[in-house]
């Protein structure tokens, strides 16, 4: 705190004292004695006045905290350290040392930026060796963007040797991102500042080719989150398409042109973007947006224009987007779906009629129990009860107690109908608190399986019984781990299983984890997928505004996690339905195997 600082009695070593310490702390420092040469060094930078050479004991602090793994410290005191000594040729030392943190963090990109600024500043060869090494050990990793890429080359672009080595892989990213107009601009600037480079001679031959290569004039717009709080979405995006457009121009396909634009998740953000690049520059087909309401306002925005820009969102799960628009498509199977499959199997291959819900409070809960209830209805059923819960809260007994004496009245209610003798006073007091009451079936929505468990359990302690149904939050190893009496023989819908054991699976998680050095997750391989449709959707139609014809007329897609297959609307309905028996899921495969 800053007030602490009055109460120290200012420093007044000699410049002998000074140097004194100093050498004992670079002796404890050479001997790995981390503590003493931290308070050595911390006394030495916080001196008034300062040491002429305050900025060599500043910058040695920081890498003290970086070897202790004091992780605040070291950010902490490299912002000081550029404020106070902005011109020091300790400087590269730093942003070395805050490369080395934002390593360890995962955050490649900022590395990489400060080992290119401190390559940049380094005055000796230790630093700037140790810095173009790590740089590389990044770049070659191939997990930096093009523009990342090209941030990282600036400050090196004079550099005779990692300027033209780093422009040309910035090169070869915009080409494997089928963004071959940026590629074809990165080449020629690159002959232009690099002539006599080594790498010189294949950068000709590369923009020869890409010159030369079978291209379709058409521009896909990729619009994803790539910066913000959803930028890992929008990364997995990009990968999955980046990765169908390599393998596509592999096999000779013509490949559209793209552009990218960052809506950061934000609805507003992303239409008004879209606004201006339609105003500036042609578009033939949106490849996203990833997050539901960002598609749901591009697609009511292409909607209003008359647009005949067809739009394919690979993960946009809200329902109804795809009807707003006849060229809208949704790859990922929407709640809805969900919802609607689990209610038509327990009504026609179950035999259900009765029903209650016991749903988290939740956007997903209102959306699956909606259409849950609606599709019992249109069968001709009744949903009973539906209780809104937290799944977080301890006690969920106001909620469920209320939701079973709706069931005591729906049973009281059809006993009168059959003439039933019904208990009264004290007897129907025991009755009510001692009962346990029977439904047909119980629909769980939970979003995960410990949520699952948890509120099949509670429904159980409350005395309410029948069928447990759920979604696709229940396909979770928690719900295997847990398998409690209460979830057993649970039967839910589900969207697609995580990393399925086929060959097709199999094929592309290789060439995913060859080429991004991770390993894919769903945004990866249902982009991936989406790329995939597009571009046969384009190798299909060469007319100008027949695009959505041909998509429209692709039912069934052949996808990495499973068959997509669309109805009318451009949705795909392809569900599957699984039973949980003990610790294993079991897939049901029509109304043959129902218990």
């Amino acid at each position: 705190m800053g007030w602490t600082l009055a109460l120290l009695a200012p420093m007044t070593w000699a410049d002998d004292e000074e140097k004194a310490e100093w050498h004992k702390a670079q002796s404890a420092f050479e001997n790995g004695r981390w503590p003493d040469a931290e308070s050595i060094l911390s006394k030495l930078w916080n001196q008034v006045p300062a040491p002429s050479f305050a900025d060599e004991p500043a910058a040695l602090l920081v890498d003290v905290y970086l070897r202790q793994e004091k992780t605040e410290q070291v950010d902490a005191a490299a912002q000081r350290f550029k404020r106070q000594f902005p011109a020091s040729p300790q400087l590269a030392r730093v942003l070395y040392d805050q490369g080395l943190l934002s390593l360890k963090k995962g955050m490649n990109f900022e590395a990489a930026r400060e080992f290119s600024s401190s390559a940049s500043r380094a005055k000796t060869p230790g630093v700037y060796n140790a810095s173009i090494q790590a740089l590389h050990h990044i770049v070659e990793a191939r997990g930096l963007s093009p523009e990342q890429l090209e941030s990282v080359w600036r400050p090196l672009a004079k550099d005779p040797d990692l300027g033209p080595w780093l422009l040309e892989g910035v090169g070869v990213e915009w080409n494997r991102s089928a963004r071959f107009k940026e590629a074809e601009a990165t080449y020629t600037d690159y002959l232009q500042r690099y002539p006599q480079a080594e790498g010189a001679s294949r950068v000709r031959g590369e923009l020869a080719r890409i010159k030369a290569m079978p291209r379709d004039d058409r521009t896909v717009l990729l619009m994803a989150p790539f910066s913000g709080d959803f930028s890992e979405v929008g990364r997995s995006l990009r990968e999955g398409v980046s990765l169908a457009f390599e393998e596509a121009k592999a096999h000779g396909t013509s490949l559209p042109n793209v552009q990218v634009l960052d809506d950061q998740g934000n609805l507003v953000q992303g239409v008004l973007q879209l606004r201006k690049m339609l105003a500036e520059d042609h578009v033939d087909a949106i490849l996203g947006p990833a997050m539901s309401d960002v598609a749901a306002g591009v697609a009511i925005e292409l909607s209003a224009r008359k647009s005949p820009v067809p739009l394919v969102t690979p993960t946009a799960t809200t329902h109804g987007i795809a009807s707003l628009g006849e060229g809208v498509f949704q790859f990922n199977v929407t709640t809805h779906v969900l919802g609607q499959r689990i209610a038509g199997y327990a009504f026609d291959c179950l035999g259900l009629k009765n029903f209650v819900v016991v749903a988290p409070h939740s956007e997903y809960g209102f959306q699956l129990t909606e259409a849950f209830a609606e599709t019992v209805k249109q069968r001709g059923g009744n949903v009973i009860a539906a209780a809104y819960v937290d799944p977080d809260a301890a006690d969920l007994s106001e909620s469920l107690q209320e939701m079973r004496r709706k069931v005591a009245q729906f049973d009281f209610d059809a006993g009168r109908g059959e003439g039933r003798a019904l208990p009264d006073g004290r007897l129907m007091r025991s009755y009510m608190s001692d009962s346990t009451f029977a439904v047909d079936g119980i629909f769980i929505p939970a979003a995960s399986g410990d949520e699952a468990d948890k509120l099949a359990s509670q429904v159980v302690f409350n005395k309410v019984r029948g069928q447990i149904l759920g979604s696709s939050g229940w396909y979770d190893k928690a719900v295997l781990l847990k398998s409690s009496e209460a979830s057993q023989g649970a039967y839910f819908s589900v969207d697609f299983q995580d990393q399925p054991k086929t060959e097709a699976y199999s094929a592309f998680s290789r060439a995913y984890r060859s080429r991004w050095k991770r390993s894919p997750d769903r945004v990866a391989a249902l982009s991936y997928d989406a790329a995939r449709f597009l571009l046969e959707g384009m190798h299909n139609s060469s007319q100008p505004g027949a695009l959505t014809s041909a998509l429209r007329d692709i039912h069934v897609f052949p996808g990495v996690l499973g068959d997509i297959k669309f109805d009318d609307d451009g949705v795909n309905r392809n569900t599957a339905l699984f039973r949980l028996e003990r610790r294993s899921f079991k897939e049901v495969q029509g109304c043959a195997t129902a218990h």
